[in-house]
Order: C-alpha cells, then sequence, then structure tokens
C-alpha cells in the first residue's frame, strides 16, 4: 500500500483559481495575515500530495482511491478527485476530507502554517511571507498527552488486563489519553521504530465506542507498539491489534510482543534485521484478513529468521489473543505459541500436484433455450444448413453479439464508487481435424444473402 519515497510535485498543473482563493481565504482565518497565494502558488497537485505521504492511489475513471492513512482499514474508502475545478480527497471510513492543505495537516500533525511550509519544500509552493520551520520531521510529541483517566483504566480492565499490568505501561510511558486528530477521544498508544525508537505515529483506542485513529497517519505504516522489553528473552511474539500485544505479554511472562496495528501493515516488519530474536511467533487475528497477514509476514521474515512460527487457532473459536484473555483461557494461549507450526511445515504441507486425467469428461449436448428467443430460430437455421453441431454457431453468435452491444451495458460491482465493468465475451472453439470450423464461423458472421431482383 505504501510508496516508496516522497517523490518532488508536479507544477501546477491541476488546480485553478477557485482552489486559490479558497487557500487565501483559509490563511488568514487560520493565520490572521493574509498571503498573496493567488499569484505566488501556481497549484497543488493532490494526488501527488498523496503518494508522496506513502499512500498508493489507484485510477478508477475520473478519480483516484487508495486505503485512508488516517485509520486502519483493509478496503479502499479514500478517494481524491477534482469536484469544479477544485482537487479534494474524501474518506467515506472515518469522514475525513478536505483540500491539499487540510490534508498535509491531519496526516502529519501540522498546524496550518507548517502545512503550508511542508507543500512548499514539496514543489515549489512560495508564500510570501517567512517559512516556518517545523519543529521536527513531522508534530508528534509523546509529553502532549494527559495521563490515563478512569474511564481508560476500567476499558482496559474490561478487556483482561489488570491493574498491575496496566500500572506498569503507563509507568513505562506506553499508555496516556488524550485526542487525536481533533475529534478522536480515549487511550492513546506509541507506534515506534525499530530498531530506533523514533516515534512515527499514535494510535487513539476510542473506549466509549468509534473507530481508532492515527496521528500521523501515513507513518503508522512504519511504527509498532512495543510492549516492554524483556531483555533475557529471545523470543519475539508479534499480534496485529495493540490489546492482543498487551494481552500476550501478560498471559506470557517469558516472551518479547510487538504488534503491527492492523493486518494491512505487514511491510513495516520489513525493518526488522533477523537479530531481535532467535524465534519469532505470528499470533494474528482468527479470521481470513488474519490468516492472510500471518502469510504475507511470513514471507518477509522468512528470508532474514531461522526460526519462524505461525499460531495454529484449529477448533479454538476466539478471534484473536484479547479474546482469549478476557475468556481466560491463558492456558490455551500459552498451548498455541508453544504448538505454532514452524514456517517450513507452513510450506510443506501443499499436496503434490497431480497430472491432469487422460479422459475428456462429457459434455452436456447443447441446448437452443439456453440462447435468446430472438436468436435461437436463426442460429438452428445455420446449424442445420452447414450440417455442423449447433455449439458452434450459438457460442459464435453470443461472441458476436457481445461485440455489437459493446460498451452500451456495464455492471458497477459498487455501490459508491463510479468504477464501470463492460462484459467482455471471448470464446474459442475446439473441434476434431475435418470440422471446419473456421468455415462455421464465417458462415455465422457473413450478412445474410439478399433475394435476387
Amino acid at each position: 500500500m505504501m510508496a516508496a519515497k516522497e517523490r518532488p510535485l508536479t507544477a501546477a498543473t491541476v488546480n485553478g483559481p477557485e482552489s486559490i482563493s479558497h487557500l487565501q481565504s483559509s490563511t488568514a482565518r487560520h493565520c490572521g495575515q493574509g498571503l498573496d497565494l493567488q499569484q505566488t502558488i501556481p497549484g497543488i497537485d493532490l494526488p501527488a500530495v498523496v503518494e508522496a505521504s506513502g499512500v498508493t492511489l489507484a485510477k478508477q475513471g475520473a478519480r483516484y482511491s487508495g486505503l485512508c492513512p488516517l485509520h486502519d482499514e483493509k478496503t479502499a474508502s479514500f478517494f481524491v478527485s477534482k469536484d469544479q475545478g477544485k482537487w479534494r480527497f474524501k474518506c467515506f471510513g472515518c469522514g475525513a476530507g478536505g483540500d491539499a492543505v487540510d490534508f498535509v495537516q491531519k496526516v502529519y500533525g501540522l498546524d496550518f502554517k507548517e502545512a503550508i511550509e511542508r507543500l512548499r519544500l514539496m514543489g515549489g509552493f512560495r508564500p510570501n511571507s517567512q517559512p516556518v520551520q517545523p519543529k521536527r520531521k513531522h508534530s508528534l510529541r509523546w509529553d502532549r498527552y494527559q495521563p490515563l483517566t478512569d474511564d481508560d483504566a476500567a476499558y482496559l480492565k474490561g478487556r483482561g488486563l489488570t491493574d498491575e499490568i496496566i500500572q506498569r505501561f503507563q509507568g513505562a510511558d506506553i499508555l496516556k489519553h488524550g485526542t487525536v486528530n481533533g475529534k478522536c477521544d480515549g487511550i492513546v498508544i506509541p507506534l515506534r521504530s525499530l530498531p530506533g525508537r523514533d516515534l512515527e505515529a499514535v494510535q487513539v483506542i476510542p473506549v466509549n465506542g468509534g473507530k481508532k485513529e492515527f496521528q500521523s497517519g501515513s507513518r503508522a505504516a512504519k511504527g509498532f507498539l512495543i510492549c516492554l522489553e524483556r531483555k533475557d528473552s529471545r523470543h519475539l511474539v508479534i499480534t496485529e491489534a495493540a490489546i492482543d500485544a498487551m494481552s500476550v505479554w501478560q498471559a506470557l511472562p517469558s516472551a518479547n510482543v510487538i504488534s503491527i496495528c492492523g493486518a494491512t501493515f505487514t511491510s513495516k516488519l520489513d525493518q526488522l534485521s533477523g537479530d531481535e530474536a532467535d524465534t519469532i511467533t505470528l499470533f494474528m487475528d482468527n479470521d481470513p484478513a488474519g490468516k492472510r497477514a500471518a502469510e504475507l509476514s511470513a514471507q518477509i521474515l522468512g528470508t532474514r529468521f531461522h526460526d519462524v512460527r505461525v499460531v495454529d487457532y484449529g477448533d479454538v473459536s476466539e478471534k484473536d489473543p484479547n479474546d482469549l484473555l478476557k475468556a481466560g483461557k491463558v492456558e490455551v494461549m500459552q498451548r498455541l505459541v508453544d504448538e505454532a507450526v514452524p514456517l517450513k511445515s507452513c510450506l510443506d504441507d501443499h499436496p503434490e500436484p497431480k497430472p491432469f486425467p487422460d479422459e475428456l469428461l462429457p459434455v452436456e449436448p447443447f441446448d437452443f433455450k439456453m440462447m435468446p428467443d430472438t436468436l435461437a430460430p436463426w442460429a438452428k437455421d445455420i446449424a442445420d444448413r452447414m450440417q455442423c453441431q449447433a455449439d458452434y454457431v450459438a457460442v459464435t453468435v453470443m461472441v458476436v453479439l457481445g461485440a455489437i452491444v459493446g460498451r452500451k451495458i456495464g455492471i458497477m460491482p459498487k455501490k459508491r464508487d463510479d468504477w464501470v465493468e463492460t462484459p467482455n465475451f471471448w470464446a474459442m472453439l475446439v473441434g476434431r481435424p475435418g470440422m471446419e470450423i473456421p468455415l462455421r464461423f464465417d458462415s455465422t458472421v457473413a450478412p445474410p444473402a439478399l433475394p435476387p431482383i
């Protein structure tokens, strides 16, 4: 999902005067002083701004789509499109939206002036005021958040964590309280890089319901929740969600634990060098997305760690490690980790390929009732006159009909999207030598003979 590195933005090719005027007035509102944006800003290529943040966009008709960098999602609900000559973004998952400045503010956690400066640095953005130098690579300060509230502690205890564990994590600066993106309030956890432990992003877990959100969302693809380190352990357990990581850390006293904070963030495991542990156990969720995340993670880690194992839930019904902790099944968690399947066994578990059978399976005889009523008599007449199997004529008729209809009929698979899929019929006619298939085809597509005058 993530692009490689920031790339320069193209010059002004997208935004018109209306968008620049919007930025002019927006600047006056936020800064109390006007910037001559009408003359100094050639324009903002919002798709390029988005991709420079690490989001991969796919073109769909007149707009672009991708995974939203502001929250964890598995299906793209983030769109960039032009509305009345102005580029805008909108996420139907978290509700975020706006122009390029709004996007930079939300993703990088910047104020308005810092967003203007970042856009300038990214591609020729020239406000006629003194540049505002960001205080750091991205404006995240862990010390701005507060201690956990009583509601936060009650939520964590309701998820199975003990008072002792909550206090230890809070004392180690791993759990705090705060607000992210100005709206999502709850338990805040730090996402740090490996091995440098730099603060890349923060994630908030709302205790009163709602979706988890990230501050500096695009950088969430680089950061882990790193639980309290057990220096004498060479066993590393990796989970999807942060609450799962804390659950495993509480249940298994002999393992180090980190969380990738979302099934879509497996690529961040590429930061691990191979020296962090002797044994890696992937304890992902017990659902299709979790199994896919385990497969992708194993592919990344299998080339640099000698002993990589994958938890197989078997007949266990709980969907993740935290469900097991809440159900009081600590022994089951320990057993699942102890019996985790080595990666080599997972790869060797595929059955040996079998040769194709020599005999051909019987084919049902063609029935003209399968064709439209208006075409069936005509196709049957051609088959009778040519003394050939009806299949040859019927298949040719339907493919030619599809070519005639062309793009007049389409299928829209998604409700909130303008993606249109046009049916594309194709066929291959196979027959024994002497069946004269080209002749049958030519006779079917030939125009009808006109009666003599």
